[in-house]
């Protein structure tokens, strides 16, 4: 799988689970980052790769860490492939 792909499949686990974890539904996050509930659905579905802009929208409403996100999706990555961080 090329690793574009990777990077977008393991975004969508990853931010779907932070969202989860911290308790907020997708009509929340909707609400907070000003983006369509269709946008965010298509991301944590690995349908879609969010720009940078909407990434930070995202984030910021989560109140999590892009650089902590990128960690963890570039880890999950490296399981993945066999490769060492």
């Amino acid at each position: 799988m090329p690793e574009r792909d990777l990077y977008k499949k393991y975004l969508g686990i990853h931010l779907r689970n932070k969202r989860i974890e911290i308790g907020m539904t997708q009509d929340e996050l909707e609400e907070k980052a000003g983006l369509s509930e269709a946008v965010i659905s298509k991301i944590e579905n690995n349908e879609r790769l969010p720009s940078s802009y909407t990434l930070y929208l995202i984030t910021s409403a989560m109140e999590i860490s892009i650089d902590q996100l990128n960690q963890d999706i570039t880890r999950s990555i490296h399981e993945e492939t066999n490769e060492p961080t």
